[in-house]
C-alpha cells in the first residue's frame, strides 16, 4: 500500500496546495449540502406544527446544527412570522453550493490536466532513455497500454475517485455525527449493515482485481496486434494475408472479450448485490424512524431528515467500496508503470570522451543476445584502420549486424575487447560513441515530417548548403527537385510516400550530414540499382572527409572496391582480404561472386 501512496504523492508534487484547497472546498460543499438537507427538517416542522413555536425551537431535539441554522435564519420567533426566510435560506445554500462546485471543478480540471501531462512526459522520457535491449524484448502494445490506458486509469483515480473517497469520508462523518445529535438510536441503526458490506466487498474485490489485471494484459495484446498490422500493412497486402491477420486478431479479441466479460459480470453482480444491502438498510432504518416518530420520540421533520442522513451514511460506505474497486484498477496501472519506470535508464554520459579518428580493433570479442542461447560472435579478431572501407559479407545470422550493434553500443560485448583509437569501447561514453558512429539500417526509419526536418535530426544546426550536399552524395537531389514542395515535402509516417530506395538514400543522406568519423551501412544500398549504388559509393569516396566506412552487403559489386572484405560465418571470420585475394581463395566469397556474375 505504501508504494502506491508514495507513487501518487510523487505525482502530486507541485500541486499539493491546490489539491488540498480542492479538498477544503469539498468539505465546505459537504457542509453546505448537509445544511441544505437539514433545512428540510425545519421546513417540515414549521409547517406541520400544532403548538406553535414550541414545536420548532426545542434545543435538545434540534441538536447543534439545527440550533445554528435557526439562529442563522433569525431565530424561532422570526421564522414563524416570516416563513419566506426558509426559501431564502435554501436558495442561499444552493448558490453557495453551486459556486463551490464550479470553483472545485475548474481547479480539479487544471490538476488532472497537469498530472496527465506530467505522467506522459515522465513515461515518454523514460522510454526514450531505456536501453535498446529492453525495447526489443517488450511488445509495442504493452508499452502503449502503459502510456495510454494505464495513464488514463491512474489520472481518473487521482482526479475523481480519490476526491470521491474524500467526499465519502466527509459525508459519512458529518452525517453520522448529525444523526447522533438527532437520535442516537437511528444513528446506530444506520450502520448496522456496514460490517457485512465491508467483508462482502473485500472478498469480491480481490476476484475483481485479478480479472481486471488479466483483462488489462489481454487488451495490451490486442493493441499490439493493431499497431503491428498498421506498420506491416504493405506486407499483409503483398501476401494477400488479410484473412489470416483478421482471424488471428479475432482470436485475440475473443480472449480479451471473454476475460472482460467475466470481469464485467462479477463487477455488475457486486454492485447490484451491494445495492440490495444498501436499500435494505435504508428501508429498515426508515421503518425504525417511523416507529420512533409514532411513539413521539422524534418529530415529523426529524423523520424526514433521518431518511436523508441515513442515505448519506450508507451510500458513502457503498461508494467507498466502489472507490476501492477503482483503487484496485489504479494499483494495476501503477504496477505496470512502476515496472517500466523501475527499469534502469541507459547511462549515456559516463565514460571517456576521446577524439575518435576511426581505428577499430576487435580482440577475442564474444557476444550473445540476452534472450538468445547461441553465441553470435565467437572470439572475433579484426583490425580496421582509420579511413579504411571494410565490407562485411556472410550468410544470414553470421553476426554481421551484431558486430555493428556492438560498435554503436546498442549492446555491450560479453567478453574480449573492442578498442577505438586504443581506448576500450566500454570505457567511452555512449553519447560520445553515438556522436562519432553513424549507422544506416537496411530498413531505415523516417519520421512523419518534412525532408528538411528528417535531415536536421542528424544536425539541428546544419545549413541548407550542407543538407543539399548530403542529398546530392546520396543521389537524391534530382528526386527532391521533382517534389512540388521540395525540402518541405512531408514524407508520411515511416516514409510511406517514398520508395524503398528513396527511403534508404534519404537515411544515408542524413548520416552523411552527421559527418561522423565512423560510418556503418547495414545493407542500406540493397534497394537501389547497381548504377546508383556505384554513383553513391563514388561520391562517398570523393568527399572531403575520409571516414572509416563499414558496409554490410550481399552484393559483390558493392563489396569489391572495399579496402578489406571480411566474410563471417557463425560469428567467426572465415575469410579476409581484398577482392582479388578472395577470388583466388575459392571460398564463400568466390561462390557468391560466381553466382552473381552468372546471373548478370
Amino acid at each position: 500500500m505504501k508504494k502506491y501512496w508514495d507513487f501518487i504523492m510523487n505525482l502530486l508534487k507541485g500541486y499539493k496546495r491546490k489539491y488540498i484547497f480542492v479538498l477544503i472546498l469539498l468539505l465546505f460543499s459537504v457542509i453546505m449540502q448537509l445544511f441544505s438537507t437539514y433545512m428540510s427538517k425545519i421546513v417540515v416542522d414549521c409547517f406541520t406544527s400544532t403548538n406553535g413555536i414550541e414545536d420548532i425551537y426545542q434545543p435538545e431535539l434540534l441538536g447543534p446544527v439545527g440550533n445554528l441554522l435557526v439562529a442563522m435564519l433569525g431565530g424561532a420567533d422570526f421564522i414563524m412570522t416570516n416563513k419566506w426566510i426558509l426559501a431564502i435560506g435554501i436558495l442561499v445554500f444552493g448558490i453557495i453550493l453551486a459556486a463551490s462546485f464550479i470553483i472545485r471543478g475548474f481547479i480539479r480540471s487544471y490538476i488532472m490536466t497537469s498530472i496527465s501531462s506530467k505522467i506522459r512526459l515522465t513515461l515518454f522520457y523514460h522510454i526514450e532513455r531505456l536501453p535498446y535491449s529492453y525495447i526489443k524484448m517488450h511488445t509495442n502494445g504493452d508499452i502503449l497500454q502503459t502510456c495510454m490506458k494505464d495513464e488514463s486509469t491512474l489520472r481518473n483515480f487521482i482526479g475523481r475517485q480519490f476526491m470521491g473517497l474524500a467526499n465519502t469520508l466527509f459525508m459519512l462523518i458529518t452525517s453520522f455525527t448529525i444523526l447522533i445529535t438527532i437520535s442516537w438510536k437511528i444513528a446506530l441503526c444506520s450502520i448496522a449493515v456496514i460490517p457485512v458490506l465491508v467483508i462482502y466487498s473485500i472478498v469480491l474485490l480481490k476476484k475483481e482485481s485479478k480479472l481486471y489485471r488479466q483483462s488489462d494484459d489481454a487488451e495490451a495484446v490486442v493493441i499490439g496486434r493493431i499497431e503491428e498490422n498498421i506498420n506491416s500493412i504493405r506486407v499483409v497486402k503483398a501476401y494477400n494475408n488479410e484473412n489470416y491477420e483478421i482471424n488471428q486478431f479475432s482470436r485475440e479479441l475473443d480472449d480479451y472479450y471473454n476475460i472482460t466479460k467475466r470481469w464485467n459480470r462479477l463487477s455488475a453482480f457486486f454492485y447490484s448485490s451491494s445495492d440490495i444491502l444498501v436499500f435494505g438498510e435504508i428501508i429498515f432504518t426508515t421503518l425504525f424512524s417511523a416507529y420512533l416518530a409514532f411513539k413521539g420520540e422524534i418529530s415529523t421533520g426529524t423523520l424526514v431528515v433521518a431518511f436523508s442522513f441515513t442515505a448519506n451514511v450508507i451510500w458513502p460506505i457503498r461508494d467507498s467500496v466502489q472507490t476501492l474497486a477503482s483503487f484496485a484498477k489504479a494499483a494495476v496501472a501503477i504496477d505496470r508503470m512502476k515496472n517500466l519506470l523501475d527499469e534502469p535508464l541507459e547511462d549515456i554520459d559516463s565514460g571517456e570522451e576521446p577524439e575518435i579518428k576511426g581505428n577499430i580493433e576487435f580482440k577475442d570479442t564474444c557476444f550473445r543476445y540476452p534472450d538468445g542461447g547461441s553465441t553470435c560472435l565467437d572470439n572475433l579478431n579484426l583490425n580496421i584502420k582509420a579511413g579504411e572501407t571494410v565490407a562485411l559479407m556472410g550468410r544470414t545470422g553470421s553476426g554481421k549486424s551484431t558486430l555493428v550493434y556492438l560498435l554503436s553500443r546498442l549492446y555491450d560485448y560479453n567478453s574480449g575487447s573492442i578498442k577505438v583509437d586504443g581506448v576500450e569501447l566500454k570505457d567511452i561514453s555512449k553519447k560520445c560513441v553515438r556522436k562519432n558512429v553513424s549507422l544506416v539500417l537496411q530498413e531505415p526509419f523516417l519520421f512523419s515530417r518534412t525532408i528538411y526536418q528528417n535531415m536536421t535530426i542528424a544536425d539541428e544546426h546544419a545549413d541548407m548548403a550542407s543538407i543539399e550536399e548530403a542529398i546530392k552524395i546520396a543521389d537524391l537531389d534530382k528526386t527532391v527537385a521533382t517534389f512540388k514542395d521540395g525540402y518541405d515535402t512531408v514524407i508520411g509516417e515511416r516514409g510511406t510516400t517514398l520508395s524503398g530506395g528513396q527511403k534508404q538514400r534519404l537515411a544515408m543522406a542524413r548520416t552523411i550530414l552527421k559527418d561522423s568519423p565512423i560510418l556503418i551501412f547495414d545493407d542500406s544500398l540493397s534497394a537501389v540499382d547497381a548504377e546508383t549504388d556505384l554513383r553513391i559509393r563514388t561520391e562517398l569516396q570523393n568527399r572531403g572527409r575520409k571516414s572509416t566506412t563499414i558496409i554490410i552487403t550481399h552484393k559483390v559489386m558493392t563489396a569489391k572496391d572495399a579496402d578489406k572484405i571480411v566474410v563471417l560465418d557463425k560469428g567467426r571470420i572465415m575469410e579476409i582480404g581484398n577482392h582479388d585475394e578472395l577470388i583466388k581463395n575459392n571460398g564463400f566469397y568466390k561462390q557468391i561472386y560466381d553466382m552473381q556474375t552468372r546471373v548478370e
